[in-house]
């Protein structure tokens, strides 16, 4: 393995090629603090809004942990590898110096390897800055993927949830670790959702004890619910396979606990809007171009919405997600509960039960279902009428559109990529969901071309995103 030394050595004069640094320095240049802190400093430029390095202090959702590395001087080998093959990949991607980002996919090996040593280390293995640069490495997939496939991302994720997890959720409490735990829950809890998968972090501890010398800010009181609902749709796919008679008790259950988390957002989004000064966003018209706008048709959402600050837009955006999501399975469990045949004394039995609090009211084994006159007598298919209609939550649409209107403003050069980052998963989560709905083949058409233009360009995983683990 080659030296971290030459490395240094080789990024500076790339950097210096292009201009973007211009301090004269040693002939060896060591991945130290002086090196480091100038070249994150210029990937903090293009990756983070102003504020959050102008003042890192602030406790701001997206006062990346990050930015609070420009403050320590001194890092273990592990992080500080790590955090210059980011820096020196995203900068050479920008500058389009191939140069660079060959130098930080071989400086990402060598952290690869410094990591493996630190998790060897009983002593280095549970420290903060081991989980960092875990998270770094996790970060350097997305921005690069160089291998065009998610595998080694979902390697990186996984070992963040684990190693996470080993350490305790006391280590979360305050300093460097809360800031870790804080970015690490937010992309875990996503990654989940998108994986139909549950999470140790729905765990109570896990949602209490990390704030115990901090407030719980509304984003991340939503995503407390937003992990809680990973662990229904777990639930709810792993009836793939069941016989149709074992499907009733796990659908009515899923049901039971999707109404009770919709309830749960309508309060906290109400309590969202009181907490506001004013109104939590605004319309304004739109002045970015897309290329499914037409001359005739017009533009597609010639009306974006507005916020105060990015993390508004970060809330509002994970919250009409979650309804997506949310509301497009109840519909589909309405639909499967609605050809479910079974004998009229187990319809009976589990309907008359007090387990579901989403029946409307208990009844007896003789109308709880519809007779099937076409089977024996005794088998008859679930009375829908017995559930709570849908209403508003068929409509998936409403909050695609709110989605899309959100991110011209995310995507306002202030916001830098940061400002992408957060549009990612609810514009994939519309592009799913939209591809359904004949009548909005322009909005997924926009929203295509904005993953296309912006977000691919900043993060290449995106485009392998799909591809088999």
């Amino acid at each position: 393995m080659t030296s971290a030394v030459g490395g240094g050595a080789s990024i500076y004069a790339s950097l210096n090629n292009n201009e973007i640094l211009q301090e004269v320095v040693t002939k060896t240049i060591s991945l130290k603090a002086t090196f480091r802190q100038q070249i994150l400093s210029k990937f903090l430029d293009i990756y983070v809004p102003a504020s959050s390095v102008d003042r890192p202090q602030e406790p701001k959702e997206h006062n990346t942990w990050l930015s609070l590395l420009l403050r320590l001087p001194l890092l273990p080998c592990a992080l500080e590898t790590a955090i210059i093959a980011i820096s020196a990949t995203k900068l050479g991607r920008l500058h389009e110096n191939h140069a660079l980002v060959q130098e930080g996919w071989r400086i990402y090996g060598q952290g690869l390897w410094e990591l493996q040593k630190a998790l060897w280390d009983a002593e280095l293995m549970y420290k903060d800055e081991t989980l960092a640069a875990c998270m770094a490495l996790s970060m350097y997939e997305v921005i690069e993927c160089p291998t065009k496939t998610r595998k080694a991302w979902l390697t990186h994720m996984n070992g963040c949830a684990k190693l996470v997890e080993l350490r305790g959720v006391k280590s979360y409490t305050s300093g460097f670790g809360h800031q870790l735990f804080l970015t690490f829950r937010k992309n875990e809890i996503i990654h989940m959702l998108g994986q139909h998968r549950s999470t140790y972090l729905s765990n109570p501890e896990w949602m209490e004890i990390p704030w115990k010398y901090y407030s719980k800010s509304p984003l991340h009181q939503l995503l407390d619910l937003m992990a809680v609902f990973s662990n229904i749709l777990a639930q709810a796919f792993q009836m793939d396979g069941l016989e149709s008679t074992d499907l009733l008790d796990p659908i009515l259950t899923a049901i039971d606990s999707g109404f009770k988390i919709d309830a749960k957002l309508q309060q906290w989004y109400k309590e969202l809007q009181g907490r506001s000064l004013g109104m939590l966003y605004w319309p304004m018209l739109s002045v970015v171009e897309n290329p499914t706008d037409d001359p005739e048709l017009g533009k597609v959402f010639p009306v974006a919405f507005h916020f105060s600050n990015l993390v508004t837009a970060e809330t509002c955006l994970l919250y009409w997600t979650t309804q997506i999501m949310l509301w497009s399975g109840l519909s589909f469990l309405y639909g499967l509960l609605a050809t479910i045949e079974m004998e009229e004394d187990a319809f009976g039995h589990l309907v008359n039960s007090n387990k579901y609090t989403c029946l409307k009211h208990k009844t007896s084994s003789d109308n709880c279902g519809s007779k099937n006159e076409t089977d024996t007598p005794r088998s008859i298919k679930f009375d829908m009428r017995h559930l709570p209609p849908l209403e508003h939550r068929l409509d998936l649409v409403s909050p695609a559109r709110n989605i899309c209107q959100s991110v011209e403003y995310c995507m306002q050069d202030k916001m830098r990529e940061v400002g992408l980052a957060v549009t990612s998963f609810p514009l994939r989560t519309v592009t799913d969901v939209l591809k359904d709905y004949p009548d909005c083949h322009r909005e997924v058409l926009w929203a295509r071309a904005v993953l296309e233009r912006a977000n691919y360009k900043s993060f290449r995983l995106l485009k392998y995103y799909g591809t088999d683990a």
